[in-house]
This record gives structure tokens, sequence and C-alpha cells, in this order.
């Protein structure tokens, strides 16, 4: 029986987040902005687009699915349980 993994899948606006998060970190430290300020803006960043990678998949036939909330899947239309 088929079900709705999560997976790690490649996504350019989570890896240009991420790049913009370590730019913001480096930058804002060099550039002598508040170091509390930066750390909170560049972290967060990186955790989007940290988030942006991980993608929900069917087991069977590795389809990005919607939510965890689909019974059917659209690509091979197998039932998850």
């Amino acid at each position: 029986m088929a079900e709705i993994t999560s997976t790690w899948k490649k996504c350019n606006l989570g890896l240009l987040l991420e790049f913009v998060g370590i730019l913001v970190l480096f930058g804002g430290y060099e550039l002598g902005i508040n170091p509390y300020a930066t750390m909170i803006c560049g972290l967060t960043l990186m955790l989007i687009g940290m988030t942006r990678f991980i993608k929900l998949v069917c087991s069977e036939c590795q389809n990005n699915v919607d939510d965890k909330d689909v019974k059917i899947c659209t690509a091979c239309n197998v039932s998850f349980e």
C-alpha cells in the first residue's frame, strides 16, 4: 500500500534563500550593522530556504503531493491509507 512520505527535493528558490541568508550574516558583520539583527534575519532566511527543500511525495511514483489529506495520487492513481 502506498503512503505519503516527505523527502528532500531540489528547489531553486530554497537555494537562493539559503545563499541570501549567508550573505546577510556575513555582509552585516562586515558592514558593522547590529549583529543581533543580522543574525536573526540571516538565520530566518536560511530556515525558510531549508523548509522549501522538504516536499511531500507518493511512495510509489515519487510525484509531488499537495498535502497529507490527499486520498489518491494524481499521477499513478494509487490510494493512500
